[in-house]
C-alpha cells in the first residue's frame, strides 16, 4: 500500500487564482512552493535537488525515478523512461499533485507507472526486440518493488 497525499485541489486553486498565466506568475510558484514547505527550486517550480535511481534496464530500455524531499516531509517523484522508439521523462516540481509520506512510497509507485508503460509496450508489440525487452523491464521493476534487506 502507497500513502500519498492528494494536494490536487490546493495546486488547483492557485492556478484559477492567478489564470491562464499561472505558470509564469513567480507568486503563484511561490505559494505552490509552501504547500511543499518551501523548497528551494527554480521559477518555474522545479526542485533544485533530487536522486535519481536506475530501477532497471534491458537491452536498449531503461527506467528511472527522481525522488526529492521537502521541508515539510513530503516526497515528490517524477518517472524516466527510455527505449528504441520513445522515452519521457522531467524533473520533480511543486505543481506535482500528488505527494508522499515517505521515499519508499514514492519509489513504489514510481514502479507501478513504470510497469503500465512497459505493459503497454508489450501490448503494442512495436517489434519483436522491444517486446521481450520489455517484458524484462517488467520483471526487473516487479523485482525492485521489494527493496532487498541488509543483513549488517
Amino acid at each position: 500500500m502507497v500513502s500519498f497525499i492528494d494536494i490536487a485541489d490546493q495546486l488547483d486553486a492557485i492556478r484559477a487564482k492567478h489564470g491562464a498565466d499561472w505558470s509564469r506568475s513567480a507568486e503563484a510558484t511561490r505559494e505552490a512552493a509552501l504547500l511543499w514547505g518551501g523548497p528551494a527550486c527554480n521559477v518555474f517550480g522545479v526542485f533544485e535537488q533530487c536522486e535519481e535511481v536506475k530501477l532497471a534496464s534491458a537491452g536498449q530500455s531503461c527506467a528511472v525515478v527522481r525522488l526529492t524531499s521537502a521541508p515539510n516531509g513530503w516526497w515528490a517523484m517524477t518517472t524516466c523512461y527510455s527505449t528504441p522508439m520513445e522515452g519521457a521523462g522531467a524533473c520533480p516540481t511543486v505543481w506535482q499533485d500528488t505527494a508522499f509520506t515517505s521515499r519508499e512510497d514514492a519509489r513504489r509507485a514510481s514502479i507501478a507507472i513504470l510497469q503500465d508503460r512497459f505493459r503497454s509496450l508489450v501490448e503494442r508489440d512495436l517489434s519483436a526486440q522491444i517486446t521481450v525487452d520489455a517484458r524484462k523491464m517488467i520483471a526487473q521493476l516487479a523485482a525492485a518493488r521489494m527493496p532487498q534487506l541488509t543483513l549488517f
